[in-house]
């Protein structure tokens, strides 16, 4: 619990910190299909959320926050057993724009949390496990007026293994008033 109201704060003050500047600031909220790929595959398609912030550094580049939420169900889970591993990155990004094309590379944190509920006999028992690592993305994708749509890779290094996907976000621009 702790944890999510810190990433909230923190995700409120730089959002609040972007539309105080001056620029090509935006805020984008959206939501994320990711394609779990190598060592991951064993999950199904996962479904999630992503909110980014961008300050802009001139006509072309930006810096930015992104987190969000996406959850994937093991492919094998059953009944009475079910596993589900979700990620909530929190990356440093840099944009560089070509008109309504970017490039976007991504590093930072990420947490990684597996659930596992089990029911045996009537009796219902559920285990959570989070494991921190380093995260990575490097994506691309179009922005046309409020709309942005992208295209990336993530993997993170939580406890030894890599979980990587690939993932397809539609997102929502705010951008501030110009002063």
């Amino acid at each position: 619990m702790k944890k999510n109201l810190f990433i909230l704060f923190a995700l409120l003050f730089i959002s609040s910190a972007v539309l105080a500047q001056k620029g090509n600031n935006q805020f984008l909220v959206g939501a994320e299909v990711g394609f779990p790929l190598g060592s991951f595959d064993n999950f199904n398609t996962g479904i999630g959320l992503v909110a980014k912030a961008l300050l802009g550094l001139g006509e072309h580049s930006q810096i930015g926050f992104t987190t969000g939420y996406t959850a994937f169900k093991r492919s094998d889970s059953d009944e009475n057993s079910k596993i589900k591993t979700s990620v909530l990155p929190l990356l440093a990004s840099y944009r560089h724009r070509l008109n309504v094309l970017y490039f976007e590379p991504q590093l930072g944190y990420g947490i990684y949390t597996t659930t596992i509920k089990t029911q045996t006999g009537g009796t219902s028992m559920k285990s959570k496990n989070s494991n921190g690592g380093f995260t990575w993305a490097v994506g691309t994708g179009v922005q046309i007026s409020a709309l942005d749509l992208g295209v990336r890779y993530q993997a993170g290094y939580p406890g030894g293994g890599t979980v990587g996907f690939f993932g397809i976000h539609a997102a929502y621009v705010f951008r501030p008033a110009r002063r």
